[in-house]
């Protein structure tokens, strides 16, 4: 699964080129530091869209059934990904593997079984307000 294979290479970007690529994903668009900063900042937009139209296509194809839209599905996982830099430090191929696995299944699985989540979010009365992300 594609997605899948985008989470091992996250995880593995990060192994090896640990710590800067934190570093760098705390300074994503800091023109202020360096004119180049700026340009990461459009990979950073890049990557995000192909992420958001690997999700769509997942829809389409009836991979994924997300409770919301590929956008927000990919800026979640994004964030699980990104939020390694406060607590990833490398372990070896293989335990970064299976930590890659283990995010990977929890973005996909989550904490409920057999879609309730999405039933959940349903009969919310949060839902009917719009998503504060555009």
């Amino acid at each position: 699964m594609r997605l899948r294979t985008l989470f091992r290479i996250q995880v593995r970007v990060f192994s090896e080129y640990y710590p800067a690529a934190f570093v760098y994903l705390r300074n994503i668009g800091r023109t202020d530091l360096s004119d180049k900063f700026g340009k990461f900042g459009e990979m950073d937009a890049r990557y995000m869209s192909i992420l958001e139209d690997l999700i769509a296509d997942g829809v389409s194809r009836g991979e994924f059934n997300p409770p919301v839209s590929p956008k927000i599905a990919a800026l979640s996982l994004v964030g699980i990904l990104n939020w390694m830099q406060h607590w990833f430090t490398p372990a070896g191929d293989e335990a970064d593997n299976r930590l890659a696995d283990d995010l990977f299944a929890m973005a996909l699985g989550g904490l409920t079984t057999g879609g309730s989540l999405a039933r959940i979010l349903e009969h919310s009365e949060d839902r009917a307000r719009p998503s504060s992300v555009g």
